[in-house]
């Protein structure tokens, strides 16, 4: 009996790391987006200041391809 109750908090003391290390990748994953997006956003201006229609298209294609996935994960 003890044994199994062993077993089963060592499952479930797992259970939740890997849940932490999920929510901790999250928080990473988020905060890279947010601070790619800002630089996007720079980058778009810069494009526009220096009438560079290639970069502005590609810099605003990436900034909506990341908008549209952060759309997609909250729906």
């Amino acid at each position: 009996m003890k044994h199994k109750i062993e077993i089963q908090t060592h499952d479930t003391t797992d259970a939740m790391r890997m849940i932490h290390q999920l929510a901790v990748e999250m928080v990473i994953e988020d905060a890279l987006k947010i601070q790619r997006k800002q630089k996007l956003k720079q980058l778009i201006d810069e494009a526009l200041c220096n009438k560079n229609e290639a970069q502005f298209k590609a810099y605003t294609e990436e900034f909506l391809q990341l908008e549209e996935h952060e759309i997609e994960t909250l729906g």
